[in-house]
């Protein structure tokens, strides 16, 4: 008998299956919280298990005195990418407008037989 499974996810290699129950009292579950809150980690599992395991602790302090640089910093990129749109919208608007009055000209340098750009083009191979 072959073992066929119907779909769905792999099964894992080691799952976690092995469950354990902590009982804290007010006081301990306060200073858990905090040192939770502390640490910025997403889930309240991970932290306990790095706790439990001794990996490190790390604290995310806010810095106060960074907040205007980081404003500025902001506002200067939202600048520069405006700056970006409106230098694309430009071309666009250009190319519209004006690409009717290239065409023709385009057409008579390219057929003149004495215009370098075009023996360089056809040297070339193009």
């Amino acid at each position: 008998m072959t073992d066929r499974r119907k779909g769905g996810r792999n099964p894992k290699l080691d799952p976690t299956v092995n469950r354990y129950c902590v009982r804290f009292t007010g006081e301990e579950n306060k200073r858990l919280l905090a040192m939770f809150k502390q640490s910025g980690m997403p889930y309240m599992a991970c932290f306990i298990k790095a706790q439990f395991f001794g990996q490190e602790f790390r604290t995310f302090t806010d810095d106060g005195s960074m907040k205007p640089y980081n404003d500025k910093l902001s506002s200067l990129h939202s600048q520069f990418r405006q700056l970006g749109n409106d230098y694309n919208l430009a071309l666009k608007e250009l190319k519209v407008r004006f690409l009717s009055l290239m065409l023709p000209a385009c057409y008579v340098v390219w057929r003149n037989p004495l215009c370098k750009w075009r023996r360089s083009w056809i040297g070339q191979g193009v």
